[in-house]
């Protein structure tokens, strides 16, 4: 549940210090609340007239609100899991048909692949190239190549000055200590790891790979839909730290862009093993799209999809997984969910491409009165509910009216704070 809260201190007010104690709020209030934007929120009296013996004597509340969510707030969650690696018992659930060897990844995420064995990670490698740096960029559109608007370059640079030799292992730490420097990122869900596959059942065992994941700080990203990141690595001749089979991070370098720096998206999701090329049978399959924004009520942003019960090819299968999703965003009026499935016809893997728009604005948001010895409905002339219960003091537009007391020329809090609450509904 959005939850903002415009509050008040107590005390004698005329109406023009009315308006100001409660447009100072909402400045506060948006000072705390970053991740949203307030735009024009703020009290009018008197329709901006300062002279009291002419205008309307009313106020009105401007409300300007806009909340996105995208698809790093998401993670994927299959409800069940079977090894990959059998062909029987991979039919039994969606996750094992797929090739996937765990049961949630986070939607904003690169991989290494191919893996590497395990035994080498505390290895130490020569570091041949100067280029210690890349960027991660934040851009709106379909990909990073045919990106609508770019903004500014985040620049990434791994402190190995006078430094030679490496393993895998430091370089990743090396890697994280750079990261969480960035105030830009959010460093909850922003880190590289280091991965051990020590499951016997799942793809890879005995093998490592590294996972990069980023999300930007949502106090300082901008508040645009459609926002997505991309990992821009330097062309390196000399042998990249970043990309290739002989580099310390071994990502894919399948995306150039026209100068030969490697491309790697962050909402892109390779499966770890081949998926079948056979026929499947879908019974009670689901997929689950759950938002880790914290402070949220995130049943309004979650997404479950279901499989329709029926026998598949794997062309169809993937073709009805899309559908439903598609069909499954359509309930949810605030959220546009492009999530594709298709097999990597250089690998034979699943690839998940995942792109979450979910918006909140004016009409999303309804207005709480609270009502005490203070009380602010009769203040404002709104309308009083059942027994003045504040929760059937519902106000749902973009702009309010609210009327003063008829020759009222000031009011006095008796106790605490009065406010009004903005809430998602």
């Amino acid at each position: 549940m959005h939850d903002y809260k415009i509050e008040i201190p107590s005390g004698n007010y005329t109406p023009f210090g009315l308006t100001n104690a409660v447009n100072v709020s909402i400045q506060n209030m948006a000072s705390i609340y970053t991740d949203a934007s307030f735009g024009n929120t703020k009290v009018i009296y008197n329709n901006g007239v300062n002279d009291q013996t002419s205008g309307t004597g009313k106020c009105a509340l401007q409300v300007d609100i806009t909340k996105v969510y995208n698809e790093s707030n998401y993670y994927l969650k299959f409800l069940e899991w079977s090894s990959p690696l059998n062909d029987v018992l991979r039919l039994n659930t969606i996750a094992g048909y797929l090739g996937f060897n765990e049961t949630q990844y986070y939607c904003s995420s690169i991989y290494s692949y191919p893996f590497f064995s395990t035994q080498i990670k505390n290895e130490t490698f020569p570091i041949t190239t100067t280029k210690h740096s890349f960027i991660i960029v934040p851009y709106i559109g379909e990909s990073y190549l045919t990106a609508d608007i770019s903004y500014t370059p985040i620049t990434i640079t791994l402190g190995l000055t006078g430094i030679t030799q490496i393993s895998i292992t430091n370089i990743v730490a090396v890697m994280n200590t750079a990261l969480t420097a960035t105030k830009m990122f959010d460093n909850t869900f922003t880190n590289c790891t280091l991965v051990d596959i020590t499951d016997q059942l799942k793809e890879g065992y005995e093998q490592s790979y590294v996972k990069f994941s980023c999300k930007l700080n949502k106090f300082k990203s901008p508040i645009v839909s459609n926002l997505k990141l991309a990992a821009v690595f330097p062309y390196d001749p000399s042998g990249s730290l970043f990309y290739g089979s002989i580099s310390f991070f071994l990502f894919s370098d399948l995306v150039t862009d026209n100068f030969g720096n490697v491309i790697c998206e962050f909402n892109e999701l390779l499966s770890e093993s081949p998926i079948l090329q056979s026929s499947y049978e879908s019974l009670g399959t689901l997929l689950r799209y759950h938002c880790n924004s914290t402070g949220y009520d995130n049943s309004y942003n979650n997404l479950t999809v279901q499989i329709p019960n029926l026998n598949y090819t794997l062309n169809s299968f993937i073709n009805a997984t899309n559908t439903a999703i598609e069909n499954a965003s359509l309930v949810k009026p605030h959220l546009n969910a492009k999530i594709s499935l298709y097999s990597d016809q250089a690998s034979s893997h699943l690839n998940i491409r995942t792109e979450i728009d979910n918006s909140y604005f004016n009409s999303d948001y309804s207005i709480y009165a609270t009502v005490g010895r203070c009380n602010l409905p009769e203040i404002f002339g709104f309308q009083t509910g059942p027994n003045n219960d504040p929760a059937s003091l519902v106000y749902n537009n973009s702009n309010y009216q609210l009327r003063c007391a008829e020759g009222q020329k000031f009011w006095k809090g008796q106790e605490g704070q009065r406010g009004l609450r903005a809430r998602h509904v």
